[in-house]
């Protein structure tokens, strides 16, 4: 909660410091980038030094607190287990099929476990389900779907089984996450 009041008080100061910079369309669907960043580097030129220091600062405060629970990227050496990645990324809204994965890796089910366990220190199955509630969390906040939508939209036929692997995931779940973000300022 500190954090959150901090953070509020935080973008207030930088939106003192950096007054007429705000983005003029912030829906990412329509966010066109180019005219609003050329007009606010020349606006941030002309601001004091002190102004641009402090807005900076800010700034590396602000993503710190996000950089916390961040992980470093993972190279993944075996290409086999960079294939069956890319297949789970582009199937994510169906339900995990280890014996797919082994048919996209070429290689034994038994042995794929062994082999992705080792390169990304999870099991197929854990991660697939991880993929799916970072996917989940995003939806519940940027979407107006259901949470029986999102689950079915994940490949999920039980919403009840969603709800637990959410609540494990997350510590919350799905509507009290969906609650407590937009309860934030």
């Amino acid at each position: 909660m500190y954090y959150v009041t901090e953070g509020h008080a935080q973008i207030s100061k930088l939106q003192d410091l950096c007054p007429k910079m705000g983005l003029a369309q912030t829906d990412p669907l329509v966010y066109d980038n180019s005219p609003t960043i050329v007009q606010n580097i020349l606006k941030n030129k002309q601001r004091e030094l002190y102004a641009r220091v402090e807005s900076r600062g800010i700034i590396y405060q602000l993503l710190a607190g996000f950089l916390q629970s961040a992980h470093p990227k993972q190279y993944i050496q075996d290409k086999r287990i960079r294939d069956v990645l890319a297949y789970i990324r582009s199937h994510l809204s169906e339900k995990p099929d280890i014996d797919k994965l082994a048919e996209v890796s070429c290689l034994s089910k038994d042995h794929l476990i062994r082999i992705f366990k080792k390169e990304m220190n999870t099991t197929p199955l854990v991660y697939i389900n991880r993929k799916k509630m970072e996917k989940a969390q995003l939806q519940l906040l940027t979407e107006t779907f259901s949470i029986k939508e999102i689950a079915y939209h994940l490949g999920f036929d039980n919403q009840a089984y969603f709800n637990r692997i959410f609540k494990k995931t997350t510590g919350l779940t799905p509507s009290a996450y969906k609650r407590h973000a937009h309860d934030q300022p």
